[in-house]
């Protein structure tokens, strides 16, 4: 394999030309001696009486210079043809050239594979889930492109949650992108859940400001834009206008922002006190009220949380020591991050159908680098009850 490779390089050479000046005494001795060694000799011209010029392959320029040096002379490449100049980068960097060469494969054999999985989807649904689901069927990073059908893949994906409503999945470079539309379920219709005959209207659960009332049966006693308080008829037992109006049993929904407030006290400057990384524990087993102890911390620290995990003969108790350190993080992250710790505490305690639309934030100095941070979370949902 080296001796092909040495005889394509020695091959494109040949098509290489060198010009070349030779000074020596009686000059046209050297021209005889390479047309007798077999070299041939292109543009031959006499510059002056020991000086001449003429063009030379470039595989022959190393004999010509031990011709020249044997006549005690003197050779000096003058000029170099376009081709001579790049073989001659290519044959000082060809082990650069076949590195560039195995690393573009290289980089086409990996694109031809999924390296990544990104689910982008609603307010409700996991992107684990979906990932662990895709997971589930066999896609997973390393798989090869042309192993993936996306088209039965958002099948597969729908068939296998049943909160999900629509998938597009495709394959963008080396990732493949699932979005994932989920089922919400609409708001229950008030009303209709009553058996005894007797005519109850709808009402509001808490206060709140009306963004819109859909009634199936009965009367809307509100509109939009109005504010009502807990216990304000929203839908009235009676349809119809005047002399014609009759008794019906009202059903329908009410949806309105609603308002939730939260609140915290926040560290923004100065000092505060954060876990080492470091954990202790406490073993022991109680018989009869007293403590017979496995594994004994029998280091005492001035601040630290305690967490104790009891179990049905061990308890096992776990120091975390902390200490103060300065805070250095910005006032507004540290807001912004408290912001959407509450905002989470509030998203796990409505229903699924409710939405978090807007917040109101207020924030107080309360002293010693600390702020007491107030959040109204505004929450559209069905305020509509059976009286």
């Amino acid at each position: 394999m080296r001796r092909e490779i040495r005889k394509m390089k020695t091959d494109l050479m040949n098509y290489g030309r060198l010009d070349v000046r030779v000074m020596l005494f009686n000059p046209e001795r050297i021209v005889n001696i390479l047309w007798n060694k077999g070299i041939v000799v292109e543009n031959v011209k006499r510059r002056d009486i020991i000086t001449i010029t003429m063009t030379v392959k470039y595989n022959d320029y190393d004999e010509v210079c031990k011709v020249v040096k044997e006549l005690k002379g003197q050779v000096e490449v003058i000029n170099r043809s376009p081709f001579v100049v790049w073989a001659m980068k290519i044959k000082n960097r060809f082990s650069y050239v076949i590195g560039a060469v195995v690393f573009i494969c290289i980089i086409y054999f990996l694109s031809g594979f999924v390296w990544g999985v990104k689910v982008e989807d609603n307010k409700f649904l996991s992107p684990y889930e979906i990932r662990k689901c895709i997971y589930s069927l066999g896609i997973k990073p390393g798989i090869r492109k042309n192993k993936v059908n996306v088209t039965t893949l958002e099948k597969d994906i729908e068939r296998a949650n049943d909160n999900v409503m629509w998938v597009k999945a495709r394959i963008e470079g080396s990732v493949l992108k699932v979005t994932v539309k989920e089922k919400v379920n609409p708001p229950k219709l008030t009303g209709n859940e009553n058996t005894d005959g007797t005519i109850h209207p709808i009402v509001a659960k808490m206060d709140g400001e009306i963004v819109k009332i859909y009634c199936s049966a009965g009367s809307a006693a509100v509109q939009r834009g109005d504010f009502v308080k807990k216990g304000d008829v929203l839908i009235e037992g009676v349809q119809g206008k005047d002399e014609y109006q009759v008794e019906v049993q009202p059903e329908g929904t009410a949806i309105a922002k609603t308002f939730e407030e939260k609140s915290a006290e926040i560290q923004v400057s100065g000092n505060e006190l954060k876990r080492t990384g470091e954990v202790y524990k406490d073993i022991y087993v109680e018989i009869m009220g007293r403590k017979i102890y496995i594994k004994k911390c029998d280091k005492t620290f001035k601040d630290y949380d305690k967490i104790e995990n009891k179990r049905k003969l061990i308890t096992e108790v776990d120091y975390y020591p902390k200490k103060e350190v300065e805070i250095s993080e910005s006032k507004d992250n540290l807001i912004n991050k408290k912001v959407d710790e509450l905002e989470k505490s509030v998203q796990e305690n409505i229903e699924r159908s409710d939405k978090i639309v807007d917040k109101i934030i207020n924030q107080k100095d309360i002293g010693s680098g600390k702020i007491r941070l107030n959040v109204v979370f505004v929450i559209e949902r069905n305020i509509a009850v059976k009286e």
